[in-house]
């Protein structure tokens, strides 16, 4: 069995330098992990708005063109996270998506990718993984 390194959890700050002002919207409809993961990221110069459902995230892409990220849950009410990425999509082709979800099987991971997400993060999300792929889907 390989031996594998630990993750570290420190962030360098110059990279967080290219993350200043970016936007991101979290749609999550459990309450606690939306102010988790603010939480989370206190202080790494990052913006969120969030919705609690996939119809109010397809509202808020609608109304703020800052936004430069969706960090989408796939499992909601009203709307699920796979229709609100195909609507988002539809509006703004070029605004990423990851998926994040507790589900990690490779259908999940296949509805995701089908329905437009740009990437994918299980649960719970790693800081330092969510980042990389903030870094590699955002250009700046």
């Amino acid at each position: 069995m390989e031996k594998k390194e630990p993750i570290r959890e420190e962030i360098n700050p110059e990279r967080l330098e290219s993350f200043e002002g970016l936007t991101i919207l979290i749609v999550e409809d459990h309450l606690i992990s939306s102010y988790l993961m603010s939480k989370y990221f206190k202080g790494e110069n990052l913006n969120f708005l969030y919705a609690g459902n996939g119809l109010d995230a397809v509202n808020l892409v609608k109304q703020f063109s800052e936004i430069n990220l969706v960090l989408m849950d796939i499992k909601m009410p009203v709307m699920n996270g796979l229709e609100a990425t195909r609507q988002i999509k539809a509006l703004r082709p070029d605004l990423p998506v990851i998926a994040q979800t507790a589900y990690t099987l490779p259908e999940d991971r296949n509805k995701a990718k089908e329905a437009g997400c740009d990437s994918f993060i299980t649960k719970p999300i790693n800081k330092n993984e969510l980042l990389e792929l903030i870094k590699q889907l955002v250009q700046r």
